[in-house]
């Protein structure tokens, strides 16, 4: 996942424009970002990996704090 991808699923969650107050919301949301179709999942962790997708069934959602490390790496 980038940044470009980040901001895109925010945006569409959250309906905000700026990337930061996105990840602010999805923060206090306790929301995780699938990697396979990029469905936003609550109760998820800040250092959530390898959850179950509730939308495919994949186990690759990731807490928010584990999506920015691979970001930012």
């Amino acid at each position: 996942m980038n940044t470009k991808i980040l901001s895109s699923v925010l945006c569409r969650e959250f309906g905000m424009s700026d990337l930061e107050e996105g990840i602010e919301i999805a923060r206090n949301e306790d929301a995780g970002i699938c990697l396979m179709c990029h469905s936003v999942q609550y109760s998820c962790e800040p250092d959530a990996r390898l959850y179950e997708c509730e939308d495919c069934g994949e186990h690759l959602v990731f807490g928010i704090e584990e999506i920015m490390m691979m970001v930012i790496s």
